[in-house]
């Protein structure tokens, strides 16, 4: 299919679906060298080029290497779609701490959350579950594959964030922004959203929705990780990735105010009646009380913070 935003990089013939269409290194460099100009201690701009070169050499240069021979993390197959909660239903994809997210609503259509790469039985898994009806791109940094998504649903709405509309439109035509989208978002029992550009350098939410009853749930936005400390995944530990955490490379490269965002997940803590917090990245919690435990939410850029 064509490729409005321009021309898609060349793939590896063997890999399923065709990987991001617009290059961000720009735009995410660009944030870099915010990050670099707000920390002018010494330190921390030695932290700052020893985290770059960790990233560059852990993660940069193996997947290239891994590419190669269609073995990366891109060429992943994802996993089925698994219903976490009624309505509620995720798919992981990439390296397995990226979640697909598919909320039913009351009228039995489906919004989808976070778009993975498009592989045939992810797509055939969706349809079994209804119409799709929404496609909700969380944020710029999570815009890759929306546009694959809204090829084959072309009658789907396509929503994000309005602050970033401007840059998630280069991948993916946007319909309406999730700011003016409160009476379409109720049809999946999303109540509230919360943004996080308060101490984020760019714009994405945490969403309350409602479960049986007066329970509620929240979706995180990107940035936060519940990954478990497996000693399988070193890379990962370098990258500051593993535990209930802002990412070590989140709290580096995209967060502005760290104390805010501590401040932020103390506040999501104290949400009542929450019985489940449903992640982008990493394991969700499920259980009465469940996000009281953001209130432990590291947020340090430290390359000593495991």
């Amino acid at each position: 299919p064509p490729h409005p935003g321009g021309p898609p990089r060349r793939q590896n013939p063997r890999r399923a679906r065709a990987m991001p269409r617009v290059d961000r290194g720009g735009y995410f460099a660009d944030l870099a060298a915010k990050s670099w100009a707000a920390r002018p201690g010494l330190w921390d701009r030695v932290q700052f080029v020893l985290q770059m070169l960790t990233m560059v050499f852990t993660f940069v240069i193996p997947e290239k290497i891994l590419q190669r021979f269609s073995a990366s993390t891109e060429d992943a197959k994802n996993s089925g779609l698994k219903e976490v909660l009624p309505g509620i239903y995720q798919a992981t994809y990439w390296d397995g701490r990226n979640n697909f997210i598919v909320l039913k609503g009351s009228n039995g259509k489906l919004l989808l959350f976070n778009c993975p790469p498009l592989q045939e039985h992810t797509k055939s898994q969706v349809e079994k579950l209804g119409e799709v009806e929404v496609i909700l791109v969380p944020s710029v940094a999570h815009e890759s594959f929306a546009g694959y998504w809204k090829e084959r649903f072309p009658d789907a709405t396509v929503i994000c964030p309005q602050a970033d509309q401007k840059e998630i439109n280069e991948a993916v035509t946007v319909d309406v922004t999730i700011e003016d989208s409160a009476e379409l978002l109720k049809n999946y029992r999303i109540t509230n959203s919360f943004p996080i550009d308060g101490w984020c350098r760019f714009s994405d939410y945490f969403y309350e929705m409602k479960l049986e009853g007066k329970r509620k749930a929240l979706i995180t936005s990107c940035g936060i990780s519940n990954a478990p400390k497996e000693i399988s995944s070193p890379r990962f530990w370098v990258l500051g990735f593993l535990g209930l955490r802002i990412v070590r490379q989140f709290a580096l490269l995209f967060t502005k105010d760290q104390k805010g965002a501590c401040s932020f997940m103390k506040r999501m803590s104290t949400i009542p009646d929450v019985d489940a917090v449903i992640f982008m990245h990493g394991d969700n919690i499920i259980g009465e009380g469940a996000n009281k435990k953001l209130a432990g939410v590291s947020c340090t850029h430290s390359i000593f913070s495991f």
